[in-house]
């Protein structure tokens, strides 16, 4: 005589049908919307999108290997997780994740995101905003996040990449990145205009301008190189009030100067900045120019900018700068 089981309540359970609790799962390939369970592991959504609507508070999203073309798939306590070999390919309507309420939620996994067209990756400009965003990598034609406000947003991915603008681009909110590594092709890796932003990298470079762009808010760097295919690496354009950091970094620009030229590492463009170097090095390079610096400013004789940890100046035209040598962090050299 057959058995027969049921769950709790009352669904039948068969062979193969195993109950999975608050998971959804979806399936590009086998997935049916129409048929698809909330915890049920062997009837999995076809799409992302019905599966967020089916989610409740709580659950997470379980994405199997396969192309989707989702976008807005942001749900306050909504999990995702995405294994090996899912790509969300989204359209250009809006981001894939976009937070404009007050909501947390975590993406976790190895996924890849790309989005071809004027929106993003990942979007926060609510200030209630908690997220963490795991992934293999992140690509945007435009920019791959974007953050205007957010309570606390935390990224870690391989890869974070940009084509016609900034990869990260910060300007309110909180943002900590981790990442191997973070380019553009055309603007910068980072540009960061207000807010605060902490990036750990392993590399940070732009083919055209400069990889990091600081004009305010506050900026902790950490990463093996930074460096620019088209110009300076750095470019400090900030008040007083405003901090970025810079550690344990490689600073180079490979750029072509014209003849006669030179681009150094690092351009201070704002009168009265407030830069900390720890334990970096600085590379810029030179075309016959009379006097090559790494650091260089567009300022004139009479401003004055802090340089802390700075040891050694040969390489900046002394009238350009002036120097407060009592505040050292750690010693930095200059190539």
């Amino acid at each position: 005589m057959s058995t027969r089981f049921t769950d709790i309540a009352g669904s039948i359970l068969i062979p193969g049908i195993i109950p999975t609790g608050n998971l959804l799962w979806v399936d590009a390939v086998n997935g049916n919307d129409s048929l698809a369970v909330r915890g049920r592991l062997s009837v999995p959504f076809k799409t992302l999108t019905a599966a967020k609507n089916a989610a409740q508070i709580g659950d997470t999203i379980v994405v199997l290997p396969g192309t989707y073309t989702d976008q807005n798939l942001a749900k306050t306590g909504v999990n995702w997780h995405f294994l090996c070999g899912a790509l969300v390919q989204s359209p250009s309507t809006t981001s894939i994740f976009s937070v404009t309420t007050a909501m947390g939620f975590n993406v976790t996994g190895k996924g890849r995101f790309t989005h071809e067209g004027n929106y993003y990756v990942l979007e926060s400009t609510n200030s209630g905003s908690n997220i963490y965003f795991e992934c293999h990598e992140m690509y945007a034609t435009k920019t791959s996040i974007r953050m205007t406000n957010g309570t606390k947003v935390v990224v870690e991915a391989d890869s974070i990449r940009s084509d016609e603008l900034s990869s990260i681009d910060v300007s309110g909110g909180t943002l900590h990145v981790k990442a191997r590594e973070i380019s553009s092709e055309l603007v910068y890796a980072l540009n960061a205009t207000g807010g605060t932003v902490d990036v750990e990298a392993y590399r940070m470079y732009s083919n055209a301008t400069e990889a990091i762009y600081f004009s305010a808010g506050t900026a902790n760097v950490t990463a093996f190189e930074v460096s620019s295919i088209g110009t300076q690496a750095v470019k400090y354009d900030s008040a007083y009030s405003n901090v970025l950091t810079l550690k344990n970094a490689r600073i180079v620009s490979k750029a072509t100067p014209s003849s006669g030229n030179y681009k150094p590492a690092l351009m201070i463009t704002a009168n009265g900045g407030k830069l900390r170097i720890v334990n970096c090095t600085f590379i810029g390079v030179n075309n016959g120019a009379g006097i090559p610096r790494s650091i260089d400013t567009t300022l004139g004789s009479s401003t004055t900018v802090l340089l802390y940890g700075l040891s050694v100046a040969n390489f900046i035209k002394a009238d350009y700068v002036s120097l407060n040598t009592s505040l050292f962090v750690v010693d930095s050299t200059f190539a």
